[in-house]
């Protein structure tokens, strides 16, 4: 994420907006910035994630995303509605471009970038995990109840333990809510 960024001055939206209006996911957005150009460039932007033309890229998931026999992964980014104060990094609906790092007041150590979810989708899927920070908080276990490692805008990676706070996590999620975290007692992931 922050090579794509040190090219293009901001990070990738999570559902990029590509020609004729198509959104697809940031893990393709990233894919040259994964040693993944010739993968990238068989993919047909002006065609939907899930076109037939596609279709074979589904099933050339790189490694770094999972299972490339499965064509799912985990690897998530957390979006919340209109980007109001408290709200995820990323925003819910697609855009053309993602956040610039000056828009993470809570700091890039103490605000998350990528979660690692039970809740696979296809790779290629233009889709989030939903946070409003003003509805529900959003738990653990609506990731995974075992807990899950989570990759920080600086790239550090932390597990979040299941029996964390909620207002803790919500703190970690929100890129500008101002809260005060301390994330140094968090496990570092292997």
């Amino acid at each position: 994420m922050l090579n794509y960024e040190s090219t293009f001055k901001r990070l990738p939206a999570a559902m990029q907006i590509g020609p004729m209006d198509v959104p697809h996911s940031w893990r393709v957005t990233v894919l040259p910035f994964l040693e993944q150009s010739k993968l990238y460039d068989k993919y047909q932007m002006a065609e939907a994630w899930d076109s037939q033309a596609n279709a074979d890229i589904l099933k050339q998931m790189p490694e770094v995303f999972g299972d490339p026999a499965t064509g799912e992964t985990g690897f998530r980014v957390l979006v919340s509605p209109n980007q109001r104060a408290g709200g995820a990094l990323f925003n819910s609906e697609p855009a053309r471009s993602g956040p610039h790092l000056a828009e993470i007041i809570d700091g890039t150590s103490n605000t998350i970038c990528i979660v690692e979810s039970v809740n696979t989708v296809p790779w290629t899927k233009p889709e989030g995990i939903l946070f409003d920070p003003s509805g529900e908080p959003l738990q653990v276990s609506d990731i995974n109840p075992k807990g899950f490692n989570v990759v920080f805008v600086d790239c550090s990676v932390r597990f979040i333990p299941p029996n964390i706070a909620p207002e803790f996590l919500k703190g970690i999620i929100s890129k500008n809510g101002g809260e005060i975290v301390e994330t140094d007692n968090l496990k570092v992931a292997r």
